[in-house]
């Protein structure tokens, strides 16, 4: 699930498969669409969006009708926007039970689209919820995000081929996002289209800023991964007012430079911040023994992209996590998973934060995209991880962290 995964993972079974804040002005600089308009993120859209497709439960096990109709509504703005939409069905069966899932692909085609060399960036997360909560943070904010994002970017033209996917049954343990990699991403853009991959952004809960001192607390695993993230914190009085981005050391270090760089270019009377969190796990083989230290890292949906089991593959690809640190933060403490991840949470404070992390990938995709041609630095290793590593991996979604 998000960050979190409290309930189980299971891979076994996975078969092939608006208006403007008075307040503020937060937009890219020089970024204009076709029209000639400055682009940047509309807070009352962005409530509109939470309001009519993600303040209720979407979960199957809650309601496949009111999980479907988020579905249409999603499928429908990515038309709206333009875009080809595609959708990818995959099963998962476990202990007797058999799930459908179901991925949700936009696609703005880039100038190379379909031709060797295409680009691709990629910007996701996950539209499923756990059952019973509205998931109005975990994960309607993720992709609001996402929706946002694609709504302002489908009026400009970009080298890059931009990929918007909504990710189903990552609840489950990642599900929507392995089938993505694996079995839709590598092979038929990868390998089939010769594109080059040049990372993905992944919002995973965006959507609470908490200013009040000690509001922000971090599970241990975490505080010792990272410790300079760890010390920048403890120095702000522990306050959640930021979003990390949560990365492998040397790996993933252009996604970052990329947001970073862009969040500099926001013209903001507000301070927004962004703290790295770049745990040292390797680009890839990373061992049981390392899984176990830093599961953590691995809890959402970019796991899928840093160790996606695609044999056909063997490199890494490149993504880094946004995320508010959900049930580590101020009042989601007690309403991660919850009826109480509601819209309540809609505040003009919230929705503003919001507004910024949408703006940094706006720019960051218009005006600092990733460079292609990274080769993340690998140590080597004397031996692939073996079958029993690898499911070591999964299962430690199953523990809890302080």
């Amino acid at each position: 699930d998000s960050l979190l995964n409290q309930d189980r993972i299971i891979t076994s079974g996975i078969n092939k498969f608006g208006e403007q804040s008075a307040k503020l002005l937060l937009h890219p600089p020089d970024t204009k669409g076709e029209d000639g308009k400055l682009l940047f993120a509309d807070e009352n859209e962005m409530n509109k969006t939470f309001i009519k497709i993600f303040s209720r439960p979407r979960s199957h096990m809650y309601s496949e009708r009111l999980k479907q109709q988020a579905r249409d509504k999603i499928i429908a703005r990515f038309e709206e926007y333009g875009f080809e939409v595609t959708t990818q069905k995959f099963k998962y069966n476990q202990f007797g039970f058999a799930y459908n899932g179901i991925n949700i692909i936009a696609v703005k085609n880039g100038l190379n689209r379909g031709k060797a060399g295409d680009e691709i960036i990629l910007v996701g997360g996950h539209y499923d919820t756990v059952e019973s909560s509205p998931g109005v943070d975990d994960n309607g904010s993720g992709m609001v995000a996402v929706l946002e994002t694609a709504r302002v970017l489908s009026s400009v033209q970009l080298k890059q081929t931009i990929m918007f996917v909504a990710f189903d049954l990552e609840e489950l343990g990642l599900l929507g996002s392995l089938a993505f990699v694996r079995d839709y991403l590598i092979p038929l853009e990868l390998v089939k289209n010769g594109a080059n991959f040049l990372g993905a952004f992944i919002t995973d809960m965006v959507l609470r800023q908490e200013p009040d001192e000690n509001s922000q607390k971090l599970p241990t695993d975490v505080e010792k991964a990272v410790p300079n993230a760890a010390a920048q914190i403890k120095a702000n009085q522990n306050r959640g007012d930021f979003i990390a981005v949560w990365s492998r050391k040397s790996v993933d270090y252009e996604l970052w430079q990329s947001l970073s760089k862009s969040r500099s270019q926001l013209q903001s009377s507000l301070k927004f911040k962004l703290i790295e969190f770049d745990c040292p796990l390797p680009a890839t083989r990373a061992t049981a023994s390392e899984l176990r230290r830093y599961g953590t890292f691995t809890r959402s949906d970019h796991a899928s992209f840093w160790y996606h089991k695609n044999a056909n593959y063997p490199s890494t690809l490149n993504a880094v996590l946004l995320t508010d640190m959900g049930p580590w933060r101020g009042e989601l403490r007690r309403c991660y998973h919850s009826y109480c991840d509601d819209t309540k949470q809609l505040t003009a404070n919230n929705l503003n934060f919001l507004k910024q992390t949408v703006d940094t990938l706006i720019i960051a995709i218009t005006k600092n995209p990733p460079k292609k041609g990274v080769r993340p630095r690998t140590r080597p290793r004397t031996r692939r991880p073996s079958s029993f590593h690898l499911k070591r991996f999964f299962n430690l979604f199953d523990q809890k962290t302080d």
